[in-house]
């Protein structure tokens, strides 16, 4: 794996080369956030930087950028500063579950930097900003507004805001909070091209049914109602029913959503059951360390012994956060459609599509993603005016 200290743009500097096979190559940045600050936040080491802080903070001051950076840093200080960070970055990868996380991190990481402006319709979302009331709804549909050539800013999520590493917009449209209408602003670059949205079928219960060996239902929910319930609550109660069963939601307030004579707890259980609850608990309490737990695909979670109770609503949320990050970037990489991914909500990705290519998506019945062995079910719409 090579290192090189990014200047600005595609000029670089390279640094060193380290021991890490499945990864070409790395950058620290001279100023900002480096390619891997957020996956020093996420194993719980301090952040590296490319110069030192202080450096950072002149160069800012004095409006520097690219090389003219490192005019200002003393050859022996920025030598020993790079040394340094080199240590830190080889000393992190000695763990061999940090060494293949960084694999996954960096996937994840240049899917999302891969993530195109979009194109709105102005007049649609003026529109709709007209007939917004509330004052948070409207900021988060102005954060849409595009520039002179029609594109929205750029998108930048953020994957160390929460526990799970469930996603945030650092800055740029708001996907994640905006109403759902927004998106009948987005159009097409290409001549009778479509916005579609692509979502993976109940991925947090199929990962559990997948960590657990069972191959997952296509209609999760309906088969709980019908089969592990035997038809005595509705899809939409077995839904509910999940979430108690995974998240460990109040069975007393189920109660009030279910059928007369059907005891909560009973069915909590049964579904518990289907999913092999309690052995995942036993399993996550037992590979616990130093208050730390990873995800199926290796992220570390950090869990507060007062969290005890949260360990499979944090694995679960956290492993199709990643898990489905991973399955986008794979499907963007290795399609032979002409799509240009837009965002990413959570367990959807919403996509540019040219006309023929959006076709072949809507027509295909049977659209699923893999990861490894696991395949998860999706469905496919078209959303916006085009």
């Amino acid at each position: 794996m090579d290192v090189f200290l990014q200047l600005s743009g595609s000029d670089r500097v390279f640094l060193e080369e380290i021991f890490l096979p499945a990864i070409d190559e790395v950058s620290l940045s001279v100023s900002g956030r480096s390619e891997l600050s957020d996956f020093f936040k996420i194993l719980g080491l301090p952040e590296i930087k490319g110069i030192p802080e202080r450096y950072v903070q002149l160069c800012e001051t004095l409006g520097l950028m690219g090389r003219d950076v490192l005019q200002v840093i003393p050859a022996g200080i920025l030598k020993d500063h790079i040394k340094d960070a080199i240590n830190a970055l080889q000393n992190a990868l000695c763990e061999t579950e940090a060494a293949e996380y960084l694999v996954t991190y960096l996937s994840i990481k240049r899917f999302l930097q891969g993530l195109q402006k979009s194109c709105i319709d102005p007049r649609v979302l003026s529109q709709l900003i007209g007939s917004t009331i509330h004052e948070t709804t409207r900021s988060a549909l102005n954060s849409f507004m595009p520039d002179e050539a029609g594109h929205s800013d750029p998108i930048r999520y953020s994957m160390i805001n929460t526990v799970t590493g469930r996603m945030t917009v650092e800055s740029g449209p708001q996907i994640l909070t905006a109403p759902a209408e927004v998106r009948k602003c987005i159009k097409s670059r290409y001549v009778s091209g479509k916005i579609l949205q692509i979502d993976i079928v109940s991925v947090e219960p199929k990962f559990a049914l997948h960590v657990s060996g069972k191959t997952p239902p296509k209609d999760v929910y309906d088969h709980i109602a019908r089969v592990i319930l035997e038809n005595r609550v509705s899809r939409s109660q077995a839904k509910l029913i999940t979430l108690c069963a995974l998240y460990g939601q109040s069975a007393r307030k189920l109660a009030e959503q279910l059928p007369e004579g059907v005891n909560p707890r009973h069915v909590i259980q049964r579904t518990r059951q289907f999913f092999d609850s309690d052995r995942l608990e036993s399993r996550l309490k037992s590979e616990r360390r130093n208050g730390m737990i990873r995800n199926v695909v290796g992220r570390p979670i950090r869990v507060l012994s007062d969290d005890s109770h949260r360990l499979i609503s944090y694995y679960l949320q956290s492993s199709a956060a990643e898990g489905s990050l991973l399955m986008f970037a794979r499907f963007i990489q290795e399609t032979d459609l002409t799509c240009i991914p837009l965002y990413v909500i959570h367990d959807a990705l919403i996509l540019d599509c040219e006309e023929k290519s959006a076709q072949r998506l809507l027509d295909d019945d049977h659209f699923k993603f893999s990861l490894g062995d696991w395949e998860f079910d999706a469905k496919i719409k078209q959303v916006g005016d085009n």
